[in-house]
């Protein structure tokens, strides 16, 4: 039997296609275990799948404006927990 030239299956092949939720489920998992040995690129889609979300409570601007007033005043309360 010819290999279907589209997938280079056999055209008789009787496996489930993947769904988008199987490869999510599949990616998420794999992100899991690569990321126990640190940092990992993820793809958006997968991330999203994951539950990420863009972290928009303070802009880079305040942050660094925070930072600036804070050398500025000596860093007074540094020693506060």
């Amino acid at each position: 039997m010819q290999p279907d030239p589209r997938t280079d299956m056999p055209a008789d092949d009787a496996r489930p296609d993947l769904t988008a939720h199987d490869y999510l489920t599949a990616a998420a998992d794999a992100v899991s275990r690569a990321a126990s040995d640190g940092p990992v690129a993820v793809d958006p889609d997968v991330a999203d799948f994951m539950g990420a979300f863009e972290d928009d409570a303070l802009s880079e601007t305040v942050a660094l404006d925070s930072i600036v007033d804070w050398l500025a005043d000596g860093a007074e309360g540094a020693d506060h927990g």
